[in-house]
């Protein structure tokens, strides 16, 4: 797996589970409980969706599927890093989410970066 989930170091909030958990684990997990409970699940390279209609249909380089309910997860980590040492400390230090991670860096000192209204709320947080 990828995404921001995947390399999350620590997660200690989550609903639902009881101790600190990897994002890969959490992940995991996730996935077992769906494919415990019946859905197919399939990774791939999409490239045409045709979604009118009760029937959904997903192309794919190797095959076409059909379905009456699509979940399409398609990510977060779609920007490039934007300092030094950014993709390095992704999970270990170097943070997307305040509200998130906020308490690990309590009394700490933490830098936000970024002049979007989400960076300043973010920092308005912290």
């Amino acid at each position: 797996a990828t995404g921001a989930l995947a390399i999350t170091h620590t997660i200690a909030n989550y609903p639902g589970v009881d101790s600190t958990i990897s994002g890969m684990a959490l992940l995991e997990m996730m996935q077992k409980q769906a494919v415990d409970y019946g859905t197919d699940y399939r990774r791939a390279q999409v490239f045409m969706l045709e979604i009118d209609g009760e029937t959904k249909s997903v192309y794919t380089p190797d095959a076409m599927f059909k379905a009456r309910t699509l979940v399409l997860a398609t990510g977060a980590m779609g920007r490039k890093p934007s300092f030094e040492g950014e993709e390095t400390y992704l999970g270990r230090g170097v943070s997307y989410c305040a509200t998130c991670d906020g308490a690990f860096y309590r009394d700490s000192e933490v830098a936000v970066v970024g002049v979007s209204q989400e960076a300043i709320e973010e920092a308005h947080f912290l």
